[in-house]
Order: structure tokens, then C-alpha cells, then sequence
């Protein structure tokens, strides 16, 4: 009998890809240790634009962002993020609760001071989109 190299090479392919898969369980474990399972807020609206508004101070360098592991300044995507929010209250208006309302447009004024604060304190610099 001669050997093509066919059948031994299949038994190595097939043993390779279980050690790969046993390999893949134990890290997946590993992680699973490493990070207890965090609950999600409820998908609503205010959750919605809490997260945009978290984003733009993230922006703007008030928070660290997680990613970078420092805070981060970028007044253009800011300014992005809080003209969002502005589209939002405006394509929403007349179907938000009373509470929806009030919180969008706290929010949306904050985040405008806290841009304009931020783009004041970049004195001889020209703002971003102009």
C-alpha cells in the first residue's frame, strides 16, 4: 500500500483543529472568569441620549475615553456629537414625554456651554468647521 500523504495529512489536519478548538474553550473560560457578565441598561430613549452626550464629553476631554485610557480633546467630533442631539430634539418635538424633553434639552445646553468653554480656551486657535 502506498501512502499519498492524504490520509496522514487529514488525521494532522483533523488534530490540529481540535487542539485549536480546546485551546479556543480554555481562553473563552478564561475570559469568562475574568469578566463578570454586566447587566444593560434598558434600550429607552433617555438611555439613548445619554450615551450621545457621554460621547461628546468624552469629546470635549471632560472624561477619559476608554479606548485611548486619557482624555482625549477633539472639538470637531464634539461639535458632531452635540449637532446629533440637536437633530434628534428637533425631529422629535411634540413626541417626547415631559421628562424626555426636559433632559435632552439639559443636556443639549450643557454640552454647548461646556463646547464653547472648550473652543474659548483654545485662545488664537480658529474653531473647528470654520
Amino acid at each position: 500500500m502506498v501512502d499519498d500523504g492524504i490520509h496522514g495529512g487529514k488525521r494532522i489536519d483533523e488534530d490540529w483543529k481540535a487542539e485549536a478548538r480546546r485551546e479556543k474553550e480554555k481562553l473563552d473560560e478564561e475570559l469568562k472568569r475574568r469578566q463578570p457578565p454586566q447587566k444593560l441598561p434598558p434600550a429607552d430613549f433617555l438611555h439613548f441620549i445619554s450615551g450621545l452626550a457621554t460621547q461628546a464629553l468624552m469629546q470635549l476631554g471632560e472624561i477619559e475615553n476608554p479606548l485611548a485610557g486619557e482624555k482625549v480633546v477633539d472639538l470637531e467630533a464634539a461639535r458632531y456629537s452635540i449637532d446629533l442631539l440637536g437633530i434628534i430634539e428637533e425631529k422629535t418635538r411634540g413626541n417626547l414625554t415631559p421628562d424626555e424633553k426636559r433632559y435632552l434639552a439639559a443636556a443639549l445646553h450643557d454640552l454647548r456651554m461646556r463646547y464653547v468653554q472648550a473652543v474659548s480656551g483654545r485662545q488664537g486657535e480658529e474653531p473647528p468647521g470654520q
